[in-house]
């Protein structure tokens, strides 16, 4: 015969519970299944959206021609991805070269660090940007025992940028 959990709290007998466990004493949810969306309604649906990516796309190509430009589809504003990654390469050598110094310091030179950083900030002053990043990395560290990726501290990078 199948084991279930009341039967098997009936096989132990000198063992005495003071209240039923609750995934014992739990009626099963009714669990729903998703229904398909019909098919006429997602032939619709697609067309809609790539109206509005039409429409942002029609939004800079006139605003393209207006600056003087002609839009390609390989018109790209700001540097290529290759000269971005490799800024930001630089700057997490820059933050890992700088981590056997922080990793030195104590709990309250690392709170004094960042204090200093918050004041220099509420100054109107750019912070030394590597020295924020592995002063964070150290902090997340010594808190919760994870240490940053690289990868992690390049999308940092993007969102500071």
């Amino acid at each position: 015969p199948r084991l279930t959990p009341l039967s098997f709290m009936a096989s132990l007998p000198d063992l005495a519970f003071a209240a039923p466990l609750p995934w014992v004493a739990k009626p099963r949810l009714r669990t729903f299944a998703c229904r398909p969306v019909p098919a006429a309604r997602r032939r619709h649906a697609v067309p809609l959206r790539m109206g509005l990516f039409d429409s942002l796309k029609n939004a800079v190509s006139t605003t393209l021609k207006d600056l003087g430009s002609e839009p390609t589809s390989t018109t790209r504003m700001g540097p290529p991805p290759e000269e971005i990654l490799a800024s930001y390469q630089e700057k997490v050598g820059a933050i890992n070269a700088l981590e056997d110094t922080i990793e030195a310091m104590t709990d309250e030179q690392l709170r004094d660090a960042a204090l200093q950083l918050r004041q220099t900030t509420a100054d109107g002053q750019q912070p030394d940007v590597p020295f924020c990043f592995a002063l964070v990395r150290e902090a997340a560290f010594r808190t919760l025992s994870l240490r940053h990726y690289d990868v992690q501290l390049m999308g940092g990078l993007a969102l500071l940028d």
